[in-house]
């Protein structure tokens, strides 16, 4: 569940509505408001007026954003421009969320494993039996219950929502303290 607390108003206001990560491959927005006050708000109001840790992450959170409102192209054209791994990540997450399984599998490789790994296993395994019997976090699995799920394994909704919910939150927060400071309740 997101802690809404930890971060500026603007973004806390973009959270009202967790009901997008319920939606494990959306087709679009729910809410277009919301997208478009994304679209059309500076750095600075993003970041709530906090200072820039590291400013090649800035844009990441933007990123983010979109994709937790399921802006998937908004998300995926800032993510084509970056660089990193972490930048990976993402992007393997906005592919996954397209249905697009081959290339979220690409981004995920180019990726690599993430110091998100452990607290997302942590995180993840309450809520999914798949994640509980590894060792650790593992995304191709992610990819693959996605992928189950699209062509037809509907039982697997719920761990897929649970999956896709602790690792947005999870990313989200370590993306938000590297890019402008500790993401503190």
């Amino acid at each position: 569940m997101l802690t809404k607390a930890r971060y500026p108003d603007f973004i806390a206001r973009l959270f009202v509505h967790e009901e997008t990560l319920a939606i494990p491959l959306p087709t679009g927005p729910l809410e277009l408001e919301r997208v478009i006050r994304l679209r059309e708000a500076d750095d600075a109001t993003l970041r709530g007026g906090l200072p820039v840790a590291d400013a090649a992450l800035v844009p990441l959170v933007r990123a983010a954003l979109f994709y937790f409102l399921n802006a998937l192209p908004e998300s995926h054209a800032i993510l084509q421009k970056a660089e990193g791994d972490v930048a990976a990540y993402w992007h393997g997450m906005v592919h996954r969320r397209e249905g697009d399984f081959d290339n979220a599998r690409y981004w995920m490789r180019r990726a690599g494993e993430q110091p998100t790994f452990a607290e997302l296993h942590a995180r993840a395994a309450d809520g999914s039996p798949n994640m509980a019997r590894q060792m650790s976090w593992d995304p191709f699995l992610f990819i693959n219950l996605c992928e189950q799920f699209r062509f037809g394994a509907d039982d697997l909704r719920a761990e897929v929502v649970a999956l896709g919910r602790a690792e947005f939150d999870v990313m989200f927060s370590y993306l938000w303290r590297h890019a402008v400071g500790k993401a503190e309740s």
